[in-house]
């Protein structure tokens, strides 16, 4: 079962544009402070989103 911190999942929740919500396990971070630590992953799930989402 994934856990979740914060306050991330009640922001999302609460936007009413379009939207994606990305999620960092403890499986593919967890050593390294889950997204924040693992700048790599999150710059690879960010660039892929504006590449899915934004780009023609």
């Amino acid at each position: 079962m994934e856990r979740e911190f914060g306050q991330s999942k009640a922001f999302f929740e609460a936007l009413t544009c379009k939207k994606d919500y990305l999620l960092f396990t403890e499986q593919e971070a967890a050593p390294l402070h889950v997204q924040t630590g693992s700048l790599s992953l999150a710059s690879q799930r960010i660039f892929d989103w504006i590449d899915d989402n934004l780009i023609d």
